[in-house]
């Protein structure tokens, strides 16, 4: 079985006011083994909604368009072995919500998941969109 650890990196990108706007995530190799790994399922929903799940391959970034103005998103991502027989569980849950005034543009936010306890992980870009860490938080041998 693969193990997905703690390890999903949001970034959060718009340009002008929005309509729309896309996120770009990006992840590290769970156990630094890629010849256990067949791929990554990296998946987003609202609250009450079906998983869409995006089968990335072997990427470990994936940028998803479309998300709706002031909806808020959960992102988390698994990682499937190299006979597709077994999953990982969710990496750490990411919650993002589409600000529906931002005027900003460019990187608006990004999150390195260093903190070791704790319910938030901070932007590394100054910018002080904190991130909702849900699960807990633990380091994991990989």
């Amino acid at each position: 079985m693969v193990r997905l650890s703690a390890f999903l990196l949001l970034f959060l990108c718009c340009a002008g006011f929005v309509q729309a706007a896309d996120v770009t995530l990006v992840w590290d190799d769970p156990n630094n083994d890629p010849a256990n790994v067949n791929g990554y399922h990296l998946s987003y929903w609202q609250e009450g909604q079906t998983p869409t799940v995006i089968d990335t391959g072997l990427l470990r970034q994936w940028t998803v368009t479309g998300l709706s103005d002031g909806a808020t998103y959960t992102f988390a991502a698994t990682a499937y072995d190299a006979a597709a027989y077994s999953e990982s569980p969710y990496s750490n849950l990411v919650i993002y919500t589409v600000s529906s005034t931002s005027p900003e543009s460019g990187l608006l936010a990004a999150y390195g998941f260093d903190e070791g306890s704790g319910g938030t992980t901070a932007d590394v870009t100054g910018h002080g969109y904190a991130g909702s860490l849900v699960n807990g938080v633990g380091w994991v041998c990989g």
